[in-house]
């Protein structure tokens, strides 16, 4: 069976589904961990690792840029707190839809889905993909599989959904 977290460090379950740069796609077999896999998460708001977008030269021209897990090539970081987290309408609507729905679709082959907090459209789209969702209080990648492994991992849903005003 394959879990899918989503992590900045591949060590820790990252507090908001949003603002996380990739997956961590665990495969078990007999409750045990056989691999683990990095994958790239559709940009949440066109900044996600391995996405591009265009930056302006100092010369006034443009290029396209990857971006690398949050370090970018244009010199700084992008910690996804930025204003358009509290904007409304990037959280609903059909371009929400849209990147809600690609975000899913990246871990449809999984179980089961562990992050720290995400907002309803999010939510949603997930549950659609037919993936179980479990939002959770344990930071630790490593004890949030075994407490899942051994049927103790408690999905903390109803208390942990996002109105995306709240800060993290």
């Amino acid at each position: 069976m394959k879990i899918a977290i989503v992590t900045d460090d591949e060590q820790s379950i990252s507090a908001h589904f949003g603002r996380a740069r990739f997956f961590q796609v665990v495969t078990l077999e007999d409750g045990r961990v056989v691999s683990r896999e990095r994958r790239a998460k559709p940009a949440h708001g066109g900044h996600g690792a391995g996405s591009s977008h265009a930056v302006s030269s100092h010369a006034g021209s443009s290029q396209a840029v990857t971006l690398n897990e949050g370090s970018h090539e244009h010199g700084h970081e992008h910690s996804h707190d930025h204003d358009h987290h509290d904007d409304h309408a990037h959280h609903s609507g059909p371009e929400a839809d849209s990147r809600h729905a690609a975000m899913a679709a990246a871990v449809a082959d999984c179980e089961a889905l562990f992050a720290g907090g995400m907002g309803a459209g999010m939510r949603a789209a997930v549950l659609a993909q037919g993936v179980r969702l479990f939002l959770t209080n344990i930071r630790s990648i490593d004890a949030a599989l075994e407490a899942y492994t051994q049927g103790r991992l408690v999905d903390l849903s109803d208390s942990r959904q996002c109105a995306h005003d709240a800060t993290h």
